[in-house]
């Protein structure tokens, strides 16, 4: 990557992050505050149903797009990811799929049959776990590389909240752990957009294409 795709990519790269975490805010959110599913499973809006299981699988599409852009970063910047950062990228693009064949399922058997179907949660519950993996993998090979090291913080701190929401059961605590993670998105994007800044500050000043390893 040269310098200017370099700050827009992370520019952009930070949006999505923020748009990620803000959709896992409002799709999960809504629930807690308006019923969509009868204690059976059951469907008794079909419609916002739909929307808030979209959102979330929107939101995942934008969490394996950021983890495949801390790849990209090191490859623009002649860094090699380490071993650990690798690992990450992977379960953490594996989990992110797979939470968006879990909303993709659960949207197909609830207008097919009222329920979504209660498998789905397999991909819901394995994918849950990649992403925890994949953020305390890649927090490591970012303070390794050097590389935007300061979002192994959120990485970090997100899989923790990600753990905490599933050891504890009891609401509003669960709920809390949850939002926890979700805001861990929010600021890895804000720190990619920091990032995008610098970055066009030093290719500005400069007159040279910046690199992401200055970040």
């Amino acid at each position: 990557m040269d310098g200017q795709r370099d700050w827009n990519g992370t520019l952009g790269t930070g949006w999505t992050a923020v748009a990620a975490g803000v959709l896992l805010m409002v799709s999960t959110g809504v629930e807690l505050v308006h019923e969509v599913q009868a204690p059976s499973g059951r469907v008794v809006e079909p419609v916002t149903y739909a929307a808030l299981v979209a959102m979330w699988g929107l939101a995942m599409v934008g969490v394996a797009r950021t983890f495949l852009f801390f790849r990209a970063l090191h490859t623009g910047a002649d860094v090699g990811l380490t071993r650990a950062g690798r690992v990450g990228v992977r379960s953490g693009v594996l989990g992110a799929v797979l939470q968006v064949a879990f909303a993709l399922v659960s949207l197909i058997t609830a207008a097919a049959t009222g329920s979504p179907w209660e498998g789905a949660f397999l991909f819901f519950g394995l994918g849950f776990l990649a992403l925890i993996v994949g953020g305390i993998a890649l927090g490591f090979g970012l303070r390794r590389s050097g590389v935007l090291r300061t979002a192994a913080v959120p990485l970090w701190s997100g899989s923790a909240a990600a753990v905490l929401a599933i050891v504890i059961g009891v609401d509003p605590w669960h709920d809390i752990a949850l939002f926890g993670y979700y805001a861990s998105w929010i600021a890895v994007g804000l720190l990619f957009m920091r990032g995008s800044r610098a970055l066009a500050a030093v290719s500005e000043n400069t007159g040279a294409a910046a690199s992401p390893s200055s970040l």
